[in-house]
């Protein structure tokens, strides 16, 4: 995302876990990237509830919106290297999805147990490949 992405990044800092913040997309295809933090950066730190990642789903759709989006996507939060259940994610994000009929939203299956666990969600959820 280049140099200038990592400074503004740098900048932002915190952000607490349920809430998002918006940078530019630096070098990316994106005019924006919102970024929603699934776990607390401290040792021991707290890890993102089901509630806090429906409330960061919502944060992050808000600043979209703020900024004139039209579109935009999400990985399964809190689905990686903060432990949560693929399929719990999936299922909470497919529910805050159904808020926004209006937005078009992605959300992004990288791996096979990602594209296993939005399987079935319903129309509103397609999945995307880094292949």
């Amino acid at each position: 995302a280049g140099p200038g992405f990592q400074r503004e990044s740098n900048a932002v800092s915190f952000c607490p876990i349920g809430e998002a913040v918006a940078t530019t997309g630096g070098w990316l295809r994106a005019k924006h990237v919102v970024h929603v933090p699934t776990m607390d950066l401290e040792p021991w730190g707290r890890i993102a509830s089901p509630e806090d990642i429906a409330s960061g789903a919502r944060a992050a759709i808000r600043l979209c919106l703020e900024l004139g989006g039209k579109s935009i996507a999400f990985p399964l939060l809190g689905a990686g290297i903060a432990g949560g259940s693929r399929k719990d994610v999936a299922r909470t994000l497919a529910q805050v999805f159904e808020e926004y009929p209006d937005l078009d939203i992605l959300l992004c299956a990288y791996t096979g147990a990602d594209r296993e666990a939005v399987a079935g969600l319903g129309p509103e959820v397609a999945e995307a490949s880094t292949t």
